[in-house]
């Protein structure tokens, strides 16, 4: 009670709880540093001041907009994540999967306006705010993106037809690396690597599917012959 006295009258002197558990490390035997800083935040609470219904009542109306979670955080910077998963979770409400727009494929206009910010040095924020419909995560996969590929970004995916599973299953199996049959067939890495694991799997289950069919025979055959 005597270290709970301390760090409440230092809270209430105005005093953050990071300077609070600086200022009192080592004068509490048994106290670490982290441990004063979560036990002034705890005292002090998620911010004390904000009227907690008047949050709900705003947290509510814009998951009914469409809102998603990280948009509503947004709204609320004073509260955090888990607080507002509890209200949603409370009032049974349920927020939007996912932005929309990030379905929504890139133009080339706006992959242009995200290369010429990209050559002036901007930050996603900066390319978000000249892009409506576009939240900053979005700006900033596409960045990364276009920083990989470049224009190879905006071409169709190439389908897999049965020679080039047959191709990339012989390489594979001589010992040929992910990046030596990526070349060979002017794919990328990772399409490659998935693709295998693919392909593997459906070996799997076809060796499964006859083996299963070889078992059924057998004792089709056992009870014919008893």
């Amino acid at each position: 009670m005597d270290e709970l006295e301390i760090l409440q009258s230092a809270l209430a002197e105005g005093q953050s709880p990071k300077a609070i558990a600086r200022s009192w490390e080592g004068l509490l035997p048994g106290r670490t540093l982290r441990a004063i800083e979560i036990r002034c935040q705890r005292l002090h609470g998620p911010i004390r001041g904000f009227n907690t219904s008047e949050d709900n009542e705003l947290l509510l109306k814009l998951v009914e907009e469409g809102l998603t979670i990280i948009e509503i955080c947004a709204r609320l910077p004073h509260r955090r994540r888990s607080y507002v998963n509890d209200v949603i979770k409370r009032y049974k409400v349920v927020p939007a999967k996912g932005d929309p727009s990030s379905r929504v494929p890139c133009t080339a206009d706006e992959d242009a306006i995200i290369t010429h910010g990209m050559a002036l040095g901007k930050r996603p924020f900066d390319i978000a705010a000249e892009l409506p419909g576009r939240s900053i995560a979005r700006v900033d996969v596409r960045m990364l993106k276009l920083q990989q590929y470049g224009e190879q970004v905006r071409k169709p995916r190439k389908p897999w037809t049965k020679e080039d599973d047959a191709e990339v299953m012989k390489m594979y199996k001589a010992g040929e690396l992910f990046r030596t049959i990526a070349n060979h067939l002017q794919r990328s890495t990772g399409g490659v690597d998935i693709r295998i694991t693919r392909l593997k799997k459906k070996e799997r289950e076809q060796k499964s599917g006859l083996e299963n069919e070889a078992s059924k025979s057998k004792i089709s055959k056992s009870i014919a012959k008893g």
